[in-house]
């Protein structure tokens, strides 16, 4: 089941990479790609950006990828608190670092601050937690 989840989570990244351009040359071709994937480690890049507000404990199925200049960090994290208290907990804390609300929505936030965004996705999972999933991308 991991494996699976993992690779869904790097097809997810891969997409959402490839749609944008900001790392495409004249010809429309993508540059130095490397893509990183572990599911046994939660260290996340030590150039991660230190002002984005991260649930404390595991995560889970964490990918990272790179292209050109720029990274892409994925994760999953789960919780026991409500969706509602988890949304309200991570706006408020990245508005305070400093962060713009793009969206804020029952199941999606995303957030933007220079050339950086995050997508924070948020559902029920099938333990009857609340299942966050990150898409950090700097």
């Amino acid at each position: 089941m991991k494996r699976i989840t993992l690779i869904g989570v790097m097809l997810v990244t891969i997409t959402l990479l490839s749609c944008s351009n900001s790392s495409e040359n004249k010809d429309n071709k993508v540059e130095d790609v490397k893509i990183t994937a572990s599911t046994n480690t939660q260290k996340l890049p030590d150039d991660f950006p230190t002002d984005i507000y991260l649930l404390a404990g595991n995560k889970e199925n964490l990918t990272s990828a790179k292209i050109g200049e720029q990274k892409t960090v994925s994760f999953y994290q789960s919780t026991k608190s409500s969706s509602k208290e988890i949304r309200t907990e991570i706006v408020k804390n990245m508005e305070k670092n400093g962060w713009k609300t793009d969206m804020n929505v029952t199941s999606q936030l995303y957030f933007s601050k220079e050339n950086n965004t995050v997508r924070i996705g948020i559902v029920k999972n099938d333990n009857n937690e609340t299942g966050i999933n990150y898409i950090i991308t700097y």
